[in-house]
């Protein structure tokens, strides 16, 4: 078989292999991660089309409701209560690239099943840890076109910044809750395990209204560690919840009338903030997504025309959203060195 011929076949090899594999490589992204991981199970991935990300927001009361009596006339004013948030969709590739001398250097079978392989996976890895570590991005990575995580949804300064298009000095129904260990709790100055479960349950109750409220706490490693120090041995072992019998490192938090799972995210390689718990509601986050951009490969398979390589490219497009902020908090400690 002429090189031509090897390299066309096998960059149309890696660029089905890799088509087929795009719904392996979006369960590969969620379930690396216990919020991505929440959110898949209760359907919050969602498609979009056209050229931004719009969810639409109840932002006040109708505001005319009213005891009456008899004849009273009654508040039929027409109230603007809904707001559209607007996101930029972010766009993701991971380039898979082979040489034209590695691939005739592996012609045999075996060999190019092998160096697909090889490549499909280390780009699955890829586009996996980039997800992720934007995940608890505040979007400004890249020049500002990476996806907006965690850090600009869930902000320390809650009055700061416009968010999807809405600003959130002017409008307090956006804005979530900041904790700081320092400043919040009377008679706390820092985040021990002698504190962390009284922490934890007030910022519950305060977030929460009837069943809705935090259902997970992310927390960093300082936390984390106070955390489960705060737990006697039995019950770490006999607290453990769904997502820990799934990999994933949890302990149960029961406080403020709720059980809530408290996972561990941090680690080589994290982006998420030191000394800072996240209480998020995962019902309120969603993954929108465009439907030709979803972890799978675009545009065929290519050859520059002034190298000897084959290039295959996947790609994601969309961002994270959230639509209701009110049971959203983030716990920091701004001075853990007290």
């Amino acid at each position: 078989m002429a090189a031509a011929d090897l390299i066309d076949r096998l960059g149309q090899a890696l660029s089905i292999s890799m088509e087929n594999r795009s719904e392996e490589v979006s369960d590969l992204v969620s379930n690396a991660n216990i919020l991505l991981y929440m959110m898949k199970e209760k359907d919050q991935f969602e498609e979009y089309t056209g050229p931004s990300i719009r969810e639409t927001l109840m932002t006040s009361l109708i505001g005319g409701g009213k005891w009456y009596d008899g004849f009273e006339t009654w508040d039929l004013r027409p109230a603007s209560i809904v707001q559209d948030a607007e996101w930029v969709p972010a766009s993701l590739v991971v380039p898979t690239t082979i040489s034209g001398t590695d691939i005739m250097d592996n012609a045999g079978k075996a060999q190019l099943k092998s160096i697909i392989k090889i490549h499909r996976d280390a780009a699955d890895s890829e586009m996996m840890n980039m997800f992720n570590l934007a995940l608890h991005s505040n979007g400004l990575g890249f020049g500002g076109k990476q996806l907006t995580g965690l850090q600009a949804a869930i902000p320390t300064v809650a009055t700061s910044g416009v968010y999807a298009g809405i600003d959130r000095a002017t409008q307090p129904l956006w804005r979530t809750a900041i904790y700081d260990a320092q400043t919040s709790f009377a008679g706390v100055t820092q985040v021990t395990a002698a504190t962390i479960r009284a922490i934890f349950e007030r910022i519950v109750i305060e977030r929460s209204v009837g069943k809705n409220g935090p259902n997970l706490i992310l927390a960093d490693q300082n936390h984390y560690l106070a955390f489960s120090s705060a737990l006697a041995a039995i019950q770490r072992i006999t607290t453990e919840g769904k997502m820990a019998k799934l990999g994933f490192a949890t302990l149960m938090f029961q406080g403020g009338g709720r059980q809530i799972e408290v996972a561990l995210e941090g680690g080589q390689g994290t982006n998420m903030p030191a000394d800072t718990s996240y209480f998020i509601d995962t019902k309120s986050l969603k993954v929108r997504y465009h439907k030709d951009r979803y972890f799978k490969p675009f545009g065929g398979q290519r050859s520059p025309v002034n190298q000897d390589a084959v290039i295959v490219n996947m790609g994601f497009r969309g961002q994270l959203t959230m639509t209701n902020p009110r049971h959203m908090a983030k716990l920091i400690d701004s001075n853990p060195a007290t």
